[in-house]
This record gives structure tokens, C-alpha cells and sequence, in this order.
């Protein structure tokens, strides 16, 4: 990283709302980069469909730069993402007939700070990306999943690490201990969603008719319990609760409340309670299988679509 590099304070506030606003992937900041992209060719004004096609172009210009295609390149909506860039984060001024620019201060610097404020850019990007695959370098290949694999601890270690990590974590990684360990009883396991859909149904699905919710929550009151059994009498039908057959996946939940959760005939485990499936995991091959599909289950939303 270029560390001495300086810019004014009102572009980095940009750089810094753009970047923590990414969620599954890095979108805003690759479409200000190609905002930056055109001010360096002297282009200060540019049209919605422009930005859209200079935006695949930075993206395959970030691939380059990070050397690798995860949480980079989601869909840009060029009818409605600037507008949103420009409202809460001032990253764009919206003119008439569908034209766009960058804020004046930014216009107004010369080619030198541009190219500064890009290649700071580009280096953020490569932090982010780096803290959002986080341990998926760890496991991205059968030679890597083998030693974590024959090591207990370390795969335990791995696995508790992976759940308290994100809510992204947390529902993947669940899904993959779930999967392997129900695999043993002739249950097959789908994931139904990816974890930034914002649904609240159905998470997991089975072959057995059972549904799984999983919430990264850690439930301390009772107000957070009857929201979630709001919930999930909105999204799931009588039927299926009455015949238990719905099961709440939670961080933790308080023992004094959780006979309001089984008491509506919903089963429900721990993040505890999942690593010590995950314990009864003895084969190396099953454990390796645990680690493909985290593995499998991030990159699927992960990986660059453009």
C-alpha cells in the first residue's frame, strides 16, 4: 500500500461511506473508479449507460489489481445506483438528461491528485476484498483443506471462526456442519437463498420436509423473541410449525426465554449446539467435505457475475 499518500478530507469521506457500505460485494467504489477512470481522460460529464460500460471495464481493472474475482463485480443498476451515490454519499452530482459528474472539488484537482485518489482507492478496495474472504484462503484448494482437516482443533477452530465471523458466515457455515453431519442419516440438505437477499423464510431445505431459519442473533430479551416469532408465523405456515417441523438456528438465546420458541413447537439450535455436531464429524473426508462447501457456498456469492 502507498501509505504517504494524502488526499483532501471531503474525497476520502466518500472513499470511506462508498467502501463501508459494500455488503457481499465491492459495487459503489468500482463505479466511482470508473468516474475517476474518465476524469483522467479528461471526460467530466457522462451519461448513465457511459458509467454502466466504463464500470465493467473497472471491474475487470480491479480483478487485475487484487488478483482475484471475489466480492467484486455485483450487478450496477446505473437507473438508480448513482442516485443513491449521490443522496447519502455525495459521490455524484446528478445534472439533466440522465447525466452525471463527480463533485466540483474532485473536478477541480489536477491529473497528479486524481491519480492519487485512484490508486488510494484501488488499495482500499484491495483491504476490503482481503477482510471479506477473510479464512477462504485457507481453504480454497484440497491441499490447504487437508491439513486443517486432520488437525480436531484446528478444524473446530476453524469452523468457530467461520460463525462468529458475519451473518455470512454464520448461515454457510451452518449449512455445510449441517449438511455433512445429516448426510450420515440419508438427509440431504439445499440452501434455498444467499445471505444478503434479506428474505426471512426458508434458509435451508431438506429432503425430509423440514425448513430451517437461521439468524445470527444472540436473543437476550423477550421483545427479540416475539419478533422473531413474528416473524416467522408471517413467512411460515401453520401447518409446518404444528408439525415441528420447523427448526430456528440462533448464535445464543437466553435460557429464560427459549421455552417461548419451544413452546410453539419450534426446535432450535445453538451455535454451540452446531459445533458439537460438527465434533462428531470423524472422517477426514467428511471434514474436507464441511470445508469444500464453505468454501463452494461463499464463492458462489461471492464471485464476480459481470
Amino acid at each position: 500500500m502507498i501509505q504517504e499518500i494524502k488526499i483532501d478530507e471531503l474525497t476520502a469521506e466518500i472513499i470511506n461511506k462508498i467502501l463501508k457500505s459494500s455488503k457481499t460485494k465491492i459495487i459503489n467504489p468500482v463505479a466511482f473508479l470508473a468516474s475517476l477512470n474518465f476524469l483522467l481522460r479528461d471526460k467530466k460529464i457522462f451519461t448513465r449507460k457511459e458509467l454502466d460500460e466504463e464500470y465493467k471495464q473497472s471491474v475487470k481493472e480491479v480483478k487485475n489489481y487484487t488478483k482475484s474475482d471475489l466480492n467484486i463485480g455485483g450487478r450496477f443498476h446505473s437507473n438508480t445506483y448513482p442516485d443513491r451515490m449521490a443522496s447519502k454519499y455525495g459521490a455524484f452530482v446528478i445534472l439533466p438528461k440522465n447525466k452525471l459528474k463527480l463533485p466540483d472539488f474532485i473536478i477541480n484537482q489536477d491529473k497528479k491528485r486524481i491519480q492519487q485518489i485512484k490508486q488510494i482507492l484501488l488499495d482500499r478496495i484491495l483491504d476490503v476484498q482481503k477482510i471479506k474472504i477473510g479464512n477462504l484462503q485457507l481453504i480454497d484448494q484440497d491441499s490447504k483443506r487437508i491439513k486443517i482437516a486432520k488437525e480436531k482443533n484446528q478444524f473446530i477452530n476453524f469452523l468457530t471462526n467461520e460463525l462468529k465471523s458475519s451473518a455470512n458466515g454464520f448461515e454457510i457455515t451452518c449449512f455445510a456442519i449441517l449438511k455433512v453431519f445429516l448426510e450420515k442419516f440419508a438427509c440431504k440438505l439445499y440452501r434455498n437463498s444467499r445471505t444478503n437477499a434479506r428474505d426471512s423464510g426458508i434458509d435451508i431445505s431438506t429432503n425430509f420436509g423440514v425448513a430451517y431459519q437461521v439468524k445470527k442473533f444472540k436473543l437476550k430479551e423477550e421483545k427479540e423473541v416475539n419478533k422473531i416469532l413474528k416473524e416467522i408465523k408471517t413467512n411460515f405456515d401453520k401447518d409446518r410449525i404444528q408439525d415441528g417441523k420447523l427448526v430456528l438456528v440462533l448464535e445464543d438465546i437466553d435460557s429464560n426465554f427459549k421455552h417461548l420458541i419451544l413452546g410453539k413447537n419450534i426446535k432450535m439450535f445453538r451455535l454451540s449446539e452446531i459445533l458439537k455436531f460438527a465434533e462428531q464429524i470423524e472422517e477426514v473426508e467428511d471434514k474436507m467435505k464441511v470445508l469444500r462447501v464453505i468454501y463452494e457456498e461463499n464463492k458462489r456469492e461471492l464471485k464476480s457475475d459481470i
